[in-house]
């Protein structure tokens, strides 16, 4: 069943699966009333999300957030949609839940997909697994300050102090 989107009614439309569509009694030019769904794209962390566009902005957005307040209400300020499956491209309505972000981050060690973009496997790592100890062993050894590590790495200092604390690169 097709609901308008929140924040976008007259514009777009989007099914209990996360489809979303061009409302057809929208104003948009002739090449763009199709019938078939927006494409969507994956996040680097591996939501869906649109790009949707209203009065000539545009905005990218994640689908399962717009499938829960389309289908199921507003998201509590204080809360997350939780992905009760695991899959985070699974944006049916049945597989969406809010709850805290520690319910939710306890969904993610069950379904495993905590750890999954840690360190190395991080598109955005500036430093290696190698890196890390050999910044900790620095460190630890003394004669070198946290600035002068960072002057070496890829990284500025408050990175290299939170490598250090074992607040950054925890796992290792």
């Amino acid at each position: 069943m097709l609901r308008p989107i929140p924040g976008y009614i007259g514009y777009y439309n989007i099914d209990e699966c996360g489809n979303i569509y061009r409302d057809p009694k929208a104003v948009t030019p002739r090449w763009r009333k199709k019938k078939d769904p927006i494409h969507q794209k994956p996040s680097k962390i591996g939501y869906m999300t649109i790009e949707l566009c209203m009065d000539g902005i545009k905005k990218r957005l994640l689908v399962h957030r717009l499938v829960y307040m389309a289908h199921k209400g507003e998201i509590p300020s204080d809360k997350e949609i939780r992905h009760l499956s695991g899959d985070k491209t699974n944006n049916h309505v049945s597989n969406l839940d809010v709850g805290t972000h520690l319910e939710n981050s306890q969904d993610a060690i069950r379904h495993g997909t905590l750890y999954r973009f840690l360190g190395e496997l991080n598109v955005g790592h500036k430093v290696t697994k190698e890196d890390v100890l050999e910044i900790r062993r620095r460190y630890a050894k003394g004669g070198i300050s946290q600035g002068e590590l960072a002057d070496e790495y890829p990284v500025n200092r408050p990175q290299i102090g939170r490598i250090i604390r074992r607040q950054s690169w925890a796992h290792i």
